[in-house]
């Protein structure tokens, strides 16, 4: 199926989420420089997410969802070639791309609905009605009575059950169907009581610790159900989280730095990605929440605040052997969008030769493929820190998810 025209409608993904708060400059004449930066139209954007979301088509479960293990044996692309990741990790290897095997799919189906609500889609009307229903019905048969999503015993239950809130949530905002009302209350009921007494989030619920990549992805759920106006304390909640990014962020150099779990720490890394440098995704997630809290204190005029945003302005995109990290670029993403003006420019201008000249189908060595010929086509190869876990899928969502914010800042700049 070739998608021949991008919804115009913008979901709550990339609208009401990150419409609040966003900084439009208008475009500056160019200087002239001796290397002059390569430009990418919304059109040509637009063209690398439809590819994506094609890949999804071709690759989603019998029974709705996306595996992060077994997409690839899921193929509707019967005569394509295989070539897996292309390069750095387990490169050329069969199905050196896939996920771990114990993961469950609640997060990478989760994910991938996201992409879809990103470009205006959902499970009532359009040309991925088909497939956005199948998915959520998969998700939604996940949830148990608590209104939890996924597997109660799994170490990854809240990053899991916080995604899945994130799309269930999106989904009704987008849709207004009221049989997801329901579920979304009590998939945001679970979410607000799994909070830990200090604050944050981490693998399970009501631990005594917690960590800045669960808190992160919790506040994201938040955040997009309150927008979709499902009912919840956010405010407590919200209120919660302040005092643990308070005691989890530190000065380090005359520049507060937000740790993984304590102050001025780095990031965490899995095993098999320990080589992987530390990027400040702690740092991203936390300067995202203090624009999303609405405290005009934290707004984008706070000076210390700033500070540790140009963090991330000075570790930027690059697509180079144990430099990809979607997970921190996801966060910065969402966190610079809402700076917007040259910080965005800086951050955009970095990230998107990164993601569009490494999409396969545009990749070095895809030249002339398409959908049929390379099974590949429109995803990302699984190269990044957390990749192990989430494999191409990841990859494929988290990259999406990004282009998806920068085509929707280019149409606030056209307004």
């Amino acid at each position: 199926m070739q998608l021949r025209h991008v919804a115009a409608a913008a979901a709550i993904a990339v609208g009401l989420l990150l419409s609040s708060s966003a900084v439009v400059a208008k475009p500056k004449p160019k200087e002239d420089k001796k290397e002059e930066k390569k430009e990418y139209t919304q059109e040509q954007i637009n063209k690398h997410i439809v590819a994506a979301l094609e890949w999804f088509v071709d690759h989603q479960s019998p029974d709705g969802s996306w595996s992060v293990k077994d997409f690839s044996s899921h193929s509707a692309r019967p005569r394509a070639k295989k070539t897996y990741n292309l390069a750095w990790v387990k490169a050329g290897e069969e199905n050196g791309d896939a996920g771990y095997a114990e993961n469950n799919d609640v997060a990478a189906t989760a994910l991938v609905l996201l992409t879809f609500t990103g470009m205006g889609y959902d499970h009532t009307e359009g040309a991925y009605k088909e497939y956005c229903s199948k998915g959520l019905a998969h998700l939604l048969s996940q949830q148990g009575e608590t209104g939890c999503f996924g597997d109660t015993n799994a170490m990854g239950l809240m990053y899991e059950h916080a995604i899945a809130t994130m799309a269930v949530t999106e989904m009704y905002g987008l849709s207004g169907d009221e049989k997801l009302k329901a579920p979304a209350e009590k998939a945001v009921a679970y979410l607000l009581d799994a909070q830990n007494d200090n604050g944050g989030w981490r693998w399970s619920p009501n631990m005594d610790s917690s960590d800045n990549q669960f808190t992160g992805w919790a506040i994201l759920g938040l955040k997009s159900a309150k927008m979709s106006a499902i009912d919840g304390n956010y405010d407590a909640a919200f209120e919660a989280a302040d005092a643990w990014f308070t005691k989890t962020t530190g000065d380090v150099d005359g520049i507060m730095k937000t740790g993984f779990d304590q102050p001025g720490g780095n990031d965490a890394r899995v095993r098999a990605s320990a080589g992987f440098p530390a990027h400040p995704c702690p740092d991203a997630a936390h300067v995202l929440f203090r624009l999303f809290s609405g405290d005009k204190k934290w707004g984008v005029k706070n000076k210390d605040l700033k500070k540790q945003a140009d963090r991330c302005l000075a570790d930027l995109p690059k697509w180079e052997d144990k430099q990809v990290d979607f997970q921190y670029w996801y966060f910065a993403t969402l966190m610079e969008y809402q700076y917007g003006g040259k910080d965005w420019e800086k951050w955009r201008d970095a990230l998107l030769p990164a993601l569009l000249e490494n999409q396969r189908g545009w990749a070095a060595g895809d030249e002339d493929t398409f959908e049929a010929i390379l099974d590949e086509h429109g995803s990302w190869d699984a190269v990044g820190a957390w990749c192990p876990q989430g494999g191409r899928v990841w990859s494929t969502a988290t990259s999406t998810l990004m282009l998806q914010v920068a085509a929707r800042y280019m149409r606030l700049e056209d307004k």
